[in-house]
């Protein structure tokens, strides 16, 4: 018997496939209240099931608004498609931002092509039918699919039916498929690995794994309980900037992941740690964490889960004991990508270059890293380069990635790279193309909520208006204006989300600024903020900068005495806590003659 090519189905004929039918939750309310984000959303689910369809042997034969047809090979690959499509679209930073939902119906039925590549027939209805009956975010498979993967399926499913759908005459007996996807899902598949290697679990290791994995299970209210839950505490204590390291979307999704994880398990010492939590005491849970810790062997499955939910806690607020968690992970199983990333970004967070640059190239390779992270680790390495002062190189190492990050697409990536290239293109001289890719990320920031970079794309944004002013004497009082816009926005942002280190440095260039302009007592007031701000938060750098912007002010006013106390004291911080001054630093410096 011939073999039959899905992707070229060939002249009209009846045949037997697998269909998966897909539909956008809310899709009409959606778009009568913000159309432009509808077609944004019809268009990112598009490129995800293409992508799965490709993957997965199948083609996309039908589209038509916010419903997809699609057909595979054999009834494995389509549930298989199934699982993977409802796992990217629940990852994917652009729907989840707009909490996009989706509803999947899978049959194995009889149709027949059509000449343009469509597919008519019963089969099609019926997968059509049930995707109306999924839940949001779910999956109902018929029976006829389910009874063909039985040797092979090793979830979780819930009869439903027979099932009376419309236009169809017999009912249908269908399966809800216990979806296990997201942050949650990988990180349990994670913590069962060494499990599996070792063949040891205990008791306690199994009533914290089938807390995550019975999760679906839940009654649907009390999951929304804990949704809520999650929900306040991740706005309360974790989002925006907070200690040494920013959450940003890819981290809240891992936050929220372990904080479902404490919140839906029975055992009394996590339900203690996530009321803690709620109760802004994360120290606390985190100590807890580490009791509980201290009892379980590294053979034990839940050893990992708690060292994972140390990390994450601590993550934000203690970062030592995070990069501490983490390494503990990565001696337990050496490619857990989750605690190799994580490491990356807590060593970056506390200013341990190296250490960082080196667990990022230990993630790369790591052969079971997916294509979405090792993208951002190949960003975090040019990144790095910029950092470590080769400027050239980070602008060569981002332009080698521009490509597949446009391709990628998604907003938060490429609202990153766009900042993460203007700032080497202005550290090279490129003005023009350095202002135009921040303005992009500063649009896409904004769109997208990713208060994160904001604060430091208005801070280069000022730097290049500083360039101008001095490149074009003529124009320098506008350009020094726009400056001082730029640095009172990044401020403003900083402020909001909380970041001390962004509110010292805007108050000092904004200072610098005024005190450029002639204007001393607005420059004396705003670089005396920045200076007790510095001073309270322990940013000896930016506590050194204005004092010195202080010293400067005095000495444009004459009053050398004045000006040399604040310089002494300048170079007293400087020797003690400052390693580095610029060369801009460095000229400022030698305007002082103030004796020993």
């Amino acid at each position: 018997m011939a073999l039959v090519d899905i992707n070229n189905p060939g002249p009209a004929r009846r045949r037997l496939t697998s269909v998966l039918a897909l539909d956008i939750c809310g899709y009409s309310a959606l778009s009568e209240r913000d159309e432009d984000l509808a077609i944004k959303t019809v268009h990112r689910v598009t490129e995800l099931l293409e992508q799965v369809a490709a993957s997965g042997h199948g083609r996309i034969f039908h589209k038509a608004g916010d419903g997809f047809l699609a057909e595979f090979t054999s009834a494995s690959a389509c549930l298989n498609g199934a699982l993977d499509i409802l796992a990217r679209v629940q990852d994917d930073v652009l729907l989840q931002a707009n909490k996009i939902e989706v509803r999947i119906g899978l049959h194995v039925g009889d149709v027949a092509d059509q000449d343009d590549g469509d597919l008519l027939g019963h089969g099609v209805n019926i997968a059509a039918r049930l995707q109306g009956e999924a839940e949001p975010n779910g999956i109902l498979a018929s029976a006829n699919l389910m009874n063909l993967v039985s040797d092979t399926f090793t979830g979780q499913k819930r009869r439903r039916g027979p099932l009376s759908l419309k236009n169809i005459t017999e009912p249908v007996e269908a399966y809800d498929i216990a979806v296990k996807t997201g942050p949650l899902h990988r990180l349990a598949k994670r913590i069962w690995r060494p499990v599996r290697r070792n063949m040891v679990a205990t008791g306690l290791a199994f009533i914290v794994l089938a807390g995550v994995f019975l999760a679906p299970s839940l009654s649907g209210s009390h999951a929304a309980a804990i949704e809520a839950r999650v929900d306040t505490i991740m706005s309360s204590h974790f989002e925006g900037n907070i200690g040494e390291n920013p959450i940003r979307t890819i981290d809240s999704a891992y936050m929220r992941g372990v904080l479902r994880q404490l919140g839906r398990s029975d055992l009394p010492s996590h339900k203690a740690s996530f009321a803690m939590i709620e109760a802004g005491d994360v120290t606390g849970a985190v100590r807890r964490m580490e009791t509980l810790l201290a009892e379980l062997s590294p053979r034990d499955a839940a050893y990992s889960t708690t060292l994972h939910q140390i990390g994450a806690l601590a993550f934000q607020h203690e970062p030592r004991k995070a990069a501490a968690s983490y390494r503990s992970l990565l001696i337990v199983d050496p490619l857990d990508q989750t605690a190799q990333v994580y490491l990356g970004r807590t060593l970056g967070g506390l200013g341990e270059l190296a250490e960082s640059v080196a667990a990022y190239k230990t993630a790369l390779a790591n052969p079971n890293l997916d294509d979405d992270t090792r993208l951002r680790l190949r960003l975090n390495l040019a990144f790095a380069k910029l950092v470590e002062g080769h400027n050239q190189d980070a602008v060569d190492a981002l332009r080698a990635v521009q490509a597949e990050v446009e391709a990628d697409g998604a907003p938060d990536l490429v609202a990153t790279f766009q900042t993460e290239l203007g700032l080497a293109l202005e550290r090279v001289d490129k003005i023009d193309e350095a202002e135009a890719a921040l303005i992009m990320a500063a649009n896409l920031n904004k769109q997208y909520g990713f208060e994160y970079d904001l604060e430091r794309v208005y801070n280069v944004l000022g730097f290049i208006a500083e360039k101008r002013a001095t490149a074009s004497p003529d124009h320098a009082t506008d350009y020094l204006a726009q400056a001082e816009d730029y640095y009172t926005r990044q401020f403003e942002i900083s402020q909001k989300i909380d970041k001390k280190r962004g509110m010292a440095a805007a108050l000092y260039y904004r200072g610098d600024i005024q005190r450029r302009s002639g204007q001393f007592d607005a420059a004396d007031a705003t670089l005396m903020q920045g200076f007790r701000i510095s001073n309270e938060q322990g940013l000896k750098t930016y506590e050194f900068l204005a004092r010195l912007g202080l010293a400067e002010s005095a000495l444009d006013q004459n009053n050398l005495e004045r000006a040399c106390e604040h310089f002494r004291e300048a170079r007293i911080i400087q020797s003690a806590e400052v390693e580095y001054v610029g060369p801009r630093t460095a000229a400022k410096l030698q305007r002082f003659d103030c004796g020993a």
